[in-house]
């Protein structure tokens, strides 16, 4: 992750003449505001400020989580040990919730076979018949 300073100077103004711009709101004391899951963000303080944020993982979202937690360590902020976050968060699954983490790795291995590229099923392939595009349509 970027300090708000480097993306401020280095990629704000791209943004801006982006045909996606960037949505921008002031909050004011007393208000909150809540940025889904994925979405890239990036805040200012105006003035002296008292933040609380919180990261929600529930199990609906928690094949989400872990499938961040594993294929981007490099965007975890708040802790110096984020190749380790993962495994250790599992592990506390595991003692804890057994059936929910069983449950959300399931659905991970699905996430993936769906999100598989056409490439990749077929030369992935173990079946005896020859491949046919009329299989994928």
């Amino acid at each position: 992750p970027l300090s708000v300073i480097e993306w401020f100077h280095d990629f704000y103004h791209i943004c801006e003449r982006s045909h996606v711009k960037p949505v921008e709101c002031t909050v004011r004391e007393g208000e909150i505001i809540y940025v889904p899951r994925g979405w890239w963000h990036v805040v200012i303080n105006l003035e002296f400020t008292v933040a609380i944020t919180q990261n929600y993982v529930c199990s609906s979202n928690l094949p989400h989580v872990l499938q961040f937690l594993e294929n981007k360590p490099e965007q975890i902020s708040g802790t110096p040990n984020k190749r380790t976050l993962r495994a250790r968060f599992v592990e506390a699954l595991r003692e804890h919730c057994p059936d929910i983490l069983e449950s959300a790795q399931l659905r991970c291995h699905e996430m993936n076979q769906e999100n598989r590229s056409l490439w990749s099923s077929v030369v992935e392939s173990k079946s005896e018949k020859p491949f046919s595009l009329l299989d994928y349509l």
